[in-house]
């Protein structure tokens, strides 16, 4: 998150915030950085399984699946992901 945001937040590199969207929530580590715009938050995709047998990431992070909400954009049929908006707070 922007360092600016984090100030605001009282939130630090490698707290926990909670990340909640309408149709989720999830726990995750905090990155404080200038390098995202002020009204963004980005997370790695991938993380958050809950399968055992994907060693790479299951129990590890969070899933960003848990926050999207289902929009199908009109012309290419694709997920629209960018349009799930979501709130910070300090966990």
């Amino acid at each position: 998150m922007h360092t600016s945001v984090a100030t605001k937040l009282g939130v630090k590199t490698d707290d926990d915030v909670v990340l909640k969207s309408e149709v989720g929530k999830v726990t995750i580590k905090a990155y404080v950085t200038e390098g995202i715009r002020p009204d963004c938050i980005f997370m790695v995709g991938g993380f958050g399984h809950v399968s055992k047998g994907l060693k790479a990431s299951y129990g590890l992070g969070a899933s960003d699946s848990a926050l999207h909400k289902t929009i199908t954009d009109p012309f290419s049929g694709g997920s629209a992901l960018s349009e799930t908006f979501v709130t910070v707070t300090k966990a």
